[in-house]
């Protein structure tokens, strides 16, 4: 409701959107996150740092080419984009500027999801929990305050890829002191590409009954809620 007020209806509902569309972009990782952790967690619990070592170096190769491939698809693709979404902005440059912005911010957030997964692998939720509540906490914060201050889109879009930088490198600290309590060096083997392959497909088979989960809850949801309306519907009428 604060925000409602501050950028106005629409420009919420395009500031909504285009952090949802990031959401179900991150699907492009196809379940390697989900890889990563089971296997570097396989490995942790056997204490081989040499496959540690592997697996986190080759999963970042990995999740840094697609992470890429996304980014500059998306970047390319934004004027169609921004046609199909917001007919009614499909010739405002500024928010073409807004949805390239959201576009950088996307291998950014690719490394942090990485991020996470290592440290699910290295059973460190703890930390990862504190990183992602301060890192909310800050975009939070920056977006309410320039919004309050009468900033556009764009403003909250850099500040958006601000937020996911800093939160990115809270968690590569964080990892680079535990590679060097456990003396892992993350290196690229092409050894592990077969061991990520089939982790990876496992992973997009839990992603898969992930997203159909969350797609049965949603709709739920929606029924339910057009339930409630024709419920309150009948009982204004029978009042009336």
């Amino acid at each position: 409701p604060l925000l409602i007020r501050m950028l106005g209806l629409e420009l919420y509902g395009v500031w909504v959107v285009l952090l949802s569309v990031v959401s179900v972009i991150l699907i492009a990782q196809l379940g390697l996150d989900t890889a990563l952790t089971q296997l570097l967690a396989a490995a942790y619990a056997q204490h081989d740092v040499d496959d540690m070592g592997h697996i986190e170096g080759t999963s970042l190769v990995l999740i840094s080419v697609s992470g890429a491939a996304v980014a500059i698809v998306f970047s390319l693709s934004a004027s169609f984009l921004l046609s199909k979404l917001f007919p009614a902005y499909a010739g405002d440059a500024s928010l073409l500027t807004t949805v390239r912005l959201f576009a950088l911010a996307l291998l950014p957030r690719f490394w942090q999801q990485w991020a996470m997964a290592s440290e699910a692998g290295l059973l460190r939720y703890d930390w990862q929990a504190r990183i992602e509540g301060a890192g909310y906490f800050l975009l939070s914060v920056g977006v309410v305050s320039l919004a309050w201050a009468g900033q556009s889109l764009q403003v909250l879009a850099v500040w958006y890829l601000v937020a996911t930088i800093a939160t990115l490198l809270l968690h590569l600290l964080f990892l680079k002191q535990a590679w060097q309590r456990l003396s892992v060096k993350p290196t690229y083997s092409p050894v592990s590409v077969g061991s990520v392959r089939d982790a990876l497909a496992q992973g997009a088979a839990d992603q898969r009954l992930e997203i159909r989960g969350l797609a049965e809850a949603d709709g739920l949801g929606l029924a339910e809620g057009v339930e409630d309306v024709f419920i309150r519907g009948e009982a204004q009428c029978a009042q009336e």
